[in-house]
């Protein structure tokens, strides 16, 4: 019988050592589990509440911008109806009434199905990038904000009027074309977009360089 006891001593004791580690293991496991579930929820409500604040920032962009390109055009289309130019700064830029049939310079004057068709187009460009793009910066957003106040802005006019009431002129510089703050928001939006494009592709270098390491690291 002693014989029996001491076997029993030798397996029965690691048996029940292992025991309770699995069930140590298995209750620090579900702590850590829930832990860490709760800190990933954490992490995309945050997430989510940062997008829907950028894109609130960009929606307010869009109409600031808008109600300040329609409300000029609505103000000095009605001031300047008479053909007369009234000079804001000397020799640097006035306001002068111009509807424009066309692009800038008079491009494709008289086209505007196709300046139309080109805008919803390019619109259109900009939602699907948008929406395919997962990491919606700030810079995104801002940027994305003009493009669109600038886009809706000269599309109202061609759609309503059949052409764009510009009204700025550089003094300076008589043969540039005359033009409005949705051009203004335009300009500004694709320079941000060049510039995001730049930084965009700047990180996804850095990234491959990173991981050309890593893998010439593994390989050695």
């Amino acid at each position: 019988m002693r014989w029996l006891e001491l076997l029993g001593s030798k397996f029965l004791l690691p048996v029940m050592f292992v025991a309770i580690v699995d069930t140590l293991k298995g209750i620090l496991m579900t702590k850590v589990w829930k832990s860490w579930r709760k800190n990933i929820r954490k992490y995309e409500a945050d997430l989510k509440k940062k997008t829907v604040i950028k894109m609130c920032v960009m929606f307010a962009i869009i109409a600031v911008v808008l109600a300040l390109d329609l409300v000029t055009k609505y103000v000095f289309d009605d001031l300047l109806s008479d053909g007369r130019t009234i000079t804001v700064i000397p020799y640097l830029f006035n306001f002068k009434l111009v509807h424009n049939y066309g692009a800038a310079w008079g491009l494709m004057a008289g086209k505007q199905v196709f300046l139309i068709a080109l805008s919803i187009v390019f619109m259109a460009i900009f939602i699907f990038y948008y929406i395919k793009e997962p990491n919606k910066t700030w810079l995104l957003n801002v940027t994305f904000g003009f493009l669109f106040a600038g886009c809706l802005g000269n599309l109202y006019d061609r759609m309503v009027f059949g052409y764009v009431r510009d009204f700025i002129q550089f003094d300076f510089w008589q043969s540039f074309p005359i033009f409005n703050f949705a051009d203004v928001a335009l300009c500004v939006g694709v320079v941000m977009f060049i510039i995001y494009l730049i930084i965009y592709f700047i990180k996804n270098r850095k990234k491959e360089k990173i991981k050309e390491k890593d893998k010439n690291g593994k390989d050695i």
